[in-house]
């Protein structure tokens, strides 16, 4: 009896537990049918690239620029600096420099020594005998060569000989001559001159040896050379031509001998500029030495302009009834050139509001022309005002910088 019972409980549950476990296998697939993606659903669904590396391949091979269809672009140019005109007048007399002025005359004096083709010596005299036998304390024309090739062509400098015959033998001597050519009126030329020879005179002292000339003529001589690379950066409607002398001091040998080698020329005015040192009380006073010959004046006027229009502070006597005629101005005069000189207050004559009475010619062809007794503010002003006076002449034209 209880076999069979137990049977009968078995026979009960088996179609419970059947139920069960197939009840247990669908919800089985069902959830594995819903959490697991299809191939189909998997292909269609984007995938999220946040948060997630991308590994691209790179091409290293050089590619061919795409063409545009838009246009072209040119590149802008570099801008051309601007050119500006300077005034050359203006341009000078920021450039030229008192310190330099009397620089110059200390070197040509003696004073300080000079470097010619790296060597180096002292200018003792420039007498034009010493000058020209080769003395070694007479080598004012080659340092002067030597310094104008620094600012100029070598085809613009001319060392011109000329014969000098005295009462015992002849000589070779030269002019140092600096052309700057004309652009407008190249035919006329204006000249701007002044001695470089010396001399001593009435003493015992040998002029071979000693004559310092610092301002007999250094200050004229200083004056051309302040000049100089102001017109090298400049150019002129006439031709410019800026001379040298040697032999003034035997009777204005240098300058004779230029006025008969260039008749031909048409030299329309001469500004020749003579010892102007000597001024002991600082009177700042002058003499303009213009002559009788009509044609002069209007040189020496223009060198009143330009000391009234640029103010330079100096006065003068202005001679054209009678002038000082031991000077390069005056073979000028005799050939009917132009001319006028700038000198010191040198002369007895005097005109009104002038210089009146003169101070002692002091170190006049003596062995003591040095730059201690030279009034270098008056020099450098009469300097200035000459070559003002040139630059208008000569119709200088503005400087492009």
């Amino acid at each position: 009896m209880v076999m069979n019972s137990n049977r009968n409980n078995l026979s009960r549950w088996v179609p419970i537990i059947v139920e069960a476990v197939v009840v247990l296998a669908l919800v089985v697939i069902f959830v594995l049918s819903n959490h697991l993606p299809s191939p189909t659903k998997s292909a269609e669904t984007p995938v999220s690239t946040e948060n997630t590396i991308m590994i691209v391949p790179v091409n290293t091979e050089e590619k061919e620029p795409e063409p545009t269809s838009g246009p072209t672009v040119t590149p802008t140019p570099e801008p051309t600096p601007t050119q500006i005109s300077i005034d050359p007048i203006s341009w000078f007399l920021s450039d030229t420099s008192e310190d330099r002025y009397a620089s110059w005359i200390r070197k040509l004096s003696g004073d300080e020594p000079v470097t010619i083709s790296g060597q180096e010596y002292t200018i003792k005299t420039r007498y034009s005998y010493a000058m020209f036998g080769n003395q070694d304390n007479a080598k004012a024309s080659e340092y002067l060569l030597e310094q104008l090739a620094q600012w100029v062509p070598a085809e613009m400098i001319t060392f011109e000989p000329y014969e000098y015959h005295d009462a015992i033998s002849s000589y070779t001597w030269y002019n140092i001559i600096v052309t700057f050519p004309g652009t407008v009126s190249p035919d006329e030329q204006i000249l701007y001159t002044a001695h470089y020879d010396s001399c001593v005179a009435l003493t015992d002292v040998n002029p071979l040896e000693l004559a310092p000339g610092a301002n007999d003529n250094g200050t004229g001589v200083a004056a051309l050379l302040e000049a100089i690379p102001t017109f090298a950066k400049t150019s002129f409607e006439k031709t410019v031509k800026v001379i040298f002398f040697s032999g003034e001091e035997n009777r204005m040998q240098g300058s004779t001998a230029y006025v008969a080698a260039h008749s031909s020329d048409n030299i329309v005015g001469v500004i020749n500029m003579d010892m102007f040192g000597n001024d002991p009380e600082d009177a700042r006073c002058f003499e303009i030495h213009v002559g009788s010959m009509p044609e002069s004046d209007p040189l020496g006027r223009a060198f009143e302009a330009a000391i009234r229009d640029y103010g330079i502070n100096l006065t003068y006597d202005y001679f054209n009834y009678v002038a000082y005629e031991l000077g390069d101005h005056t073979p000028f005069w005799l050939a009917g050139i132009p001319a006028m000189t700038a000198m010191e207050n040198f002369t007895t004559d005097s005109t009104e509001g002038g210089c009146g009475p003169r101070p002692y010619p002091k170190n006049w062809h003596a062995p003591t022309d040095f730059i201690v007794d030279v009034n270098i503010p008056y020099a450098f002003d009469i300097a200035r005002a000459g070559t003002i006076t040139v630059m208008r002449l000569a119709g200088a034209q503005p400087i492009q910088g």
